[in-house]
């Protein structure tokens, strides 16, 4: 009868060979899947029930300097970058585009048209305050359109775009939803406090973001490779001094 001492060597290599797999990229989720910021609300802001509505879990930052540091860990499978009240795009730019490199993906809305973050999501700004958004598609999953908009007092609370791949359409024919970015971004025509029907703005936010964290894979993090490497010498080290023995 073999004793623990006489398992084959090839045992351990199969042993450690499983162990290999957890090195392939999977999908992982943070604490947190979510980080969301907006710089103000008027309305009622969708985002919240948006999220939870679609079982995601999320850390709202507390201000801009508190987005930035978050962004920074690379933990977070989607980042929501609000710009509705002031030009803040700016001051996030540096941080969201090391984001994006990096793997992320960024959901947004803006009223601005000229400090670069339509740019920065393939968009190019081309009508404002549309109140009306059709269409179909994983966007429109358990919504009966059209989707209405109500201004809770913004000069500009939407706007139309063109460029990159368009999931929904204002009623002048300009993007609603605009994916960019090879697919790691969406940039959103309406103000997140918005939507006159909040359970229809939330399902479609909530869509919004189900449908960018679905495409969503990361690597694991250096930690747990340096802790697996650790391991697995562990494991080739115990066979060596089985066969010795």
């Amino acid at each position: 009868m073999k004793t623990s001492s006489q398992v084959p060597g090839s045992r351990w290599l199969a042993i450690a060979a499983a162990a290999l797999v957890l090195l392939v990229p999977v999908r992982v989720a943070s604490a947190q899947q979510v980080l969301w910021w907006t710089d103000a609300d008027l309305g009622y802001d969708v985002i919240p029930g948006a999220l939870t509505g679609a079982g995601l879990t999320f850390y709202h930052a507390t201000d801009q300097t508190d987005f930035n540091t978050q962004l920074a860990t690379g933990t977070y499978q989607l980042a929501i970058f609000g710009e509705q009240n002031s030009d803040v795009f700016g001051g996030s730019a540096t941080e969201l585009a090391n984001y994006l490199a990096g793997g992320g993906k960024i959901l947004g809305a803006t009223w601005k048209s000229a400090n670069g973050m339509a740019t920065f999501f393939d968009a190019a700004i081309a009508s404002s305050n549309n109140s009306s958004i059709t269409g179909s598609g994983p966007l429109f999953t358990g919504i009966t359109t059209p989707i209405t908009l109500t201004n809770p007092g913004w000069g500009i609370f939407s706007q139309g775009s063109t460029g990159g791949s368009c999931l929904a359409m204002f009623e002048d024919a300009t993007c609603a939803a605009l994916l960019g970015n090879a697919g790691s971004t969406l940039l959103l025509g309406p103000l997140f406090d918005t939507y006159a029907d909040h359970a229809q703005g939330e399902q479609f936010v909530g869509n919004a973001a189900s449908l960018l964290i679905g495409q969503q894979t990361v690597t694991p993090e250096p930690t747990s490779i340096v802790l697996l490497a650790t391991g697995l010498a562990g494991v080739f080290g115990a066979a060596r001094r089985r066969k010795r023995g």
